[in-house]
């Protein structure tokens, strides 16, 4: 068991503070989610609990021990982090790239292990991409790519998984094909799974707990059904909402502009 929480975080970038007092704990083996408009800081967050920023204030605990005082290793074999538009090489295969979410687990001049290698094809299966191993990136569409970046983090073989964004630029159906494997994973894995989303109505979809950040504070946290609500929508985000449905017992919202 895994335990991911915030303490107090502040940061700060020059005078500007970017996030202000966040505490909150990332639900074990749940989907979380991070909401809120354009600037709010929700990115900065997930950065910040994935120790790819350190606050000015406050602390990241991950299983009790603060996160800026633990080697990058031993973070890297506990939590992983897929990061918005990942970039890499276009002349490397995806089977290349999965073995790189092995490092964590290997020493300084070590090889590939069996180990390794039964990660990395556990991961490509579970990704369905054994057909594509030997493809190269720039050989794939965009819905391929994503799933050989989110292989290469299940291959740490982590108990936390954190994304930015992991449906942004992707058409919906590739949406709805991340999203589903994450769910998959979550369920079958037990992966607890935090991401960044803009897409309201998925992130109630998919999301077991949602934190809606706004203007670098933790506006409101909870389910779904009893954290999303028209003032709330209509107070965060300045949309008029005119209609709320249900799917799978989860609220659904249609928008529009305030300006008529």
């Amino acid at each position: 068991m895994v335990n991911l929480t915030g303490q107090n975080i502040d940061l700060k970038f020059g005078p500007k503070k970017i996030l202000r007092d966040i505490s909150l704990e990332v639900p074990y083996e749940k989907i979380s989610v991070i909401i809120g408009p354009n600037g709010s800081g929700k990115s900065t967050l997930l950065k910040t609990l994935a120790r790819i920023l350190k606050p000015n204030k406050g602390n990241i605990l991950l299983d009790g021990k603060d996160i800026n005082r633990s080697s990058s290793k031993e973070i890297a074999q506990k939590l992983s982090l897929m990061p918005q538009s990942p970039s890499s090489p276009e002349d490397i295969t995806v089977r290349d790239l999965v073995f790189f979410g092995r490092h964590p687990h290997q020493g300084a001049f070590s090889r590939n292990t069996k180990k390794d290698t039964d990660a990395v094809e556990r991961a490509l299966a579970l990704t369905k991409l054994e057909s594509l191993k030997k493809r190269f990136l720039h050989q794939l569409s965009g819905g391929q790519r994503q799933r050989a970046w989110l292989a290469m983090a299940l291959a740490q073989e982590t108990d936390v998984i954190l994304l930015d964004e992991p449906t942004t630029y992707l058409d919906l159906h590739y949406q709805f094909e991340i999203l589903d494997l994450l769910k998959v994973l979550n369920l079958e894995k037990k992966l607890t799974v935090m991401m960044v989303l803009h897409d309201l109505n998925l992130a109630s979809l998919y999301g077991d707990y949602l934190f809606v950040v706004n203007e670098g504070k933790l506006y409101a946290e909870g389910k779904p059904e009893e954290c999303l609500s028209k003032g709330l929508l209509e107070d965060v985000f300045k949309v008029q909402v005119h209609e709320t449905m249900t799917t799978r017992g989860k609220p659904q919202f249609i928008f529009s502009s305030n300006v008529h």
